[in-house]
């Protein structure tokens, strides 16, 4: 990876030294922003890589000779002149005049455009052009497209279907088309893609519309439009020629007569597993359903699609009314699959909804280092909504355990980051999206052993649900975190776990699983006899 330096240009109207991105910063500069993206995107028909135009209206604040932007990584460097151009608008939104930049510099490592041009660019409004290539196939190996392969649905077919979606999360909207890939900076987009008639472009929009290829036969160039201002990590479409199985329900509501709601709930999946997605229908339907939903008002698009795919590598994909599963996470077999499937299926329904749902109502934050608390939000949101739906599942009790026992293991292992971790690089705007919760203010308690022994004697044997269940999953694990620091002896912790033969409660046994985990790797050794004798025990003394 390398910065290409550029030499200093002395010119007339303009006298300060061009510079890498490094000296400006990697942040772009606020004086030069967009404004609208017109972008023309044309797909091989292998689909490895693809050809754009990208025309951007933006607005300079501040009088510049440099535009700086992010754009994908060219095949070739330099790159050529003729493929980008300046065109300068009067007061009216008429061009007057084309500029072309005298030098062009790209850095490799942040993927950002720096053009310099010969004069000062006077504050008012331009729009540039920009010719691009994409390498698909390298875009699938760095993770910012999917590529799904489907096999045949019946013997007879020989052909396999294609997927091709972005992947989208934060930052790599740069490899995809050139702009201002920085939350705040939002826009309005139009695109046109052109492509083989076999494929079809999601999300289906009302204002999209597919018209033939003047120049190639069987090719179609499909149109839509993006009228809300969105950051570009906000974008997902998806190419495919594969024939979903779609099941569509319109959900209308009428609160008090005062408003009237209607929502396009369609769910679209492989034909072969049309059965075992009544479930997610289900679910999806009784949350959009539910009294809850409703007396909060929250806003939702009026069509959304739920589109189940098999191996993806992410769980849940979810932007502008469009949500991916992972195929394997939403089924479900009522003649196969346990009860505890159905929670599961819930749980990841509900996250996507929800993920949607913090996209329409969050404002969009300043800088990648605050998307925290998009994720955040999302993640509290689906299990509220999951509790009050499906209340006798306890979801939310389950929540504060998992995720306050697994943070409290997290820092103690240093792997937590604070939330006002700050970033710049490429790198380390990546490594916020590792991993997905971001929780301050905990605590472990470690009682004497007089205080241990007397809550010991209380859980064994006298009415131990009126400690809440919330405080007995913290006690096993806040014991078992001092047994393993030397600090509460082996006994003592075994004759706190024995109490749980008469506690029947999932939220009060998931210290235990996580424990039993943790001992697998010390399980196989002949020196752990004496441990599993009296796990084994202790299971059968539950049962």
């Amino acid at each position: 990876m390398f910065t290409t330096v550029i030499t200093c240009i002395q010119a007339k109207d303009r006298s300060t030294e061009i510079k890498t991105h490094t000296e400006l910063g990697y942040r772009l500069p606020k004086d030069v922003q967009p404004r609208h993206y017109n972008i023309k995107i044309e797909f091989s028909e292998t689909l490895d890589h693809l050809n754009g135009e990208c025309e951007i209206d933006i607005e300079i604040f501040k009088a510049t000779s440099n535009i700086r932007l992010y754009n994908p990584e060219p095949k070739k460097q330099p790159m050529y002149y003729h493929k980008i151009k300046l065109n300068m608008k009067n007061s009216a939104d008429e061009s007057i005049a084309d500029e072309y930049p005298v030098e062009i510099g790209y850095s490799e490592e942040e993927y950002i455009l720096n053009l310099y041009f010969n004069q000062q660019l006077s504050p008012g409004n331009y729009s540039l052009f920009i010719k691009y290539e994409t390498n698909i196939s390298k875009g699938i190996q760095k993770g910012y497209f999917i590529k799904i392969l489907f096999p045949p649905e019946a013997r007879s077919e020989a052909r396999q279907n294609t997927l091709l979606a972005t992947n989208i999360h934060s930052i790599e909207a740069r490899h995809l088309f050139p702009c201002w890939d920085e939350p705040e900076l939002k826009a309005t987009f139009q695109f046109r893609f052109t492509h083989q008639q076999k494929y079809k472009i999601w999300p289906i929009s009302v204002s999209g519309r597919s018209t033939r290829d003047d120049y190639k036969q069987n090719w179609l160039c499909t149109n839509f439009f993006i009228k809300d201002k969105i950051s570009t990590y906000q974008l997902m479409f998806i190419l495919t020629d594969f024939e979903f199985y779609i099941k569509t329900k319109v959900i209308t509501y009428n609160a008090l007569a005062l408003f009237h709601t209607v929502i396009k709930l369609s769910i679209a999946s492989r034909p072969r597993v049309e059965n075992s997605m009544q479930f997610l229908y289900n679910v999806s339907n009784k949350i959009l359903h539910s009294m809850w939903w409703w007396h909060h008002k929250l806003p939702l698009r009026r069509n959304i699609t739920l589109l189940a795919i098999p191996a993806m590598k992410e769980d849940v994909i979810a932007n502008r009314g469009l949500i991916l599963y992972k195929e394997s996470l939403v089924t479900y077999d009522k003649q196969i699959d346990s009860y505890v499937r159905q929670r599961e299926v819930a749980s990841i329904v509900a996250r996507g909804i929800a993920y949607q749902l913090v996209e329409e109502i969050i404002v969009t934050l300043p800088w990648w280092s605050h998307l925290w608390f998009n994720k955040g939000l999302a993640t509290l949101l689906h299990v509220m909504i999951l509790d009050e739906v499906f209340g006798k599942w306890g979801f939310m009790d389950l929540f504060v355990v998992q995720v306050h026992q697994d943070c409290l293991h997290l820092d103690t292992n240093f792997i937590m980051k604070p939330l006002s971790y700050e970033v710049q690089t490429s790198s380390e705007i990546k490594s916020l999206f590792s991993f997905p919760i971001y929780v301050k203010g905990y605590y472990r308690v470690k009682y004497d052993n007089d205080s241990l022994e007397f809550i010991t004697n209380y859980l064994k044997f006298m009415e131990f649900k009126k400690i809440h269940v919330l405080n007995r999953a913290q006690i096993i694990d806040d014991t078992y975190y001092f047994l393993m620091r030397g600090e509460v002896t082996y006994d003592t912790f075994v004759r706190l776990m024995y109490y749980l033969a008469r506690d029947r409660n999932y939220i009060a046994w998931y210290p235990m699983f996580q424990i039993f985990i943790d001992l697998l790797y010390f399980l196989p050794f002949a020196e752990s006899e004496v441990i599993k004798v009296k796990i084994v025990i202790y299971l059968v003394k539950s049962y």
